[in-house]
C-alpha cells in the first residue's frame, strides 16, 4: 500500500480475508477507497465502527 501497490495490496488482503484484524479491515477500507470500489469501501467501514469498542460506544 505505501509503495502505491494498490492491486497487488488489495489481492493480499483479500486472500486472507476471514482471518483480517480490526488494523487490516481498515486498510483494506483504505485500498477500496483507492480502487474506487466505494459501496465495499463504506460496508468495511461501518462494519469496524459498530463492532468497534471505544469511549465513544455510548454515541453509536
Amino acid at each position: 500500500y505505501r509503495l502505491n501497490r494498490i492491486d497487488d495490496a488489495y489481492n493480499t488482503l483479500k486472500s486472507i480475508a476471514r482471518d483480517l484484524s480490526e488494523r487490516e479491515q481498515e486498510l483494506l477500507a483504505q485500498v477500496l477507497f483507492k480502487l474506487e470500489k466505494y459501496n465495499e469501501c463504506v460496508d468495511y467501514y461501518r462494519s469496524l465502527i459498530k463492532n468497534n469498542v471505544d469511549e465513544y460506544q455510548s454515541t453509536r
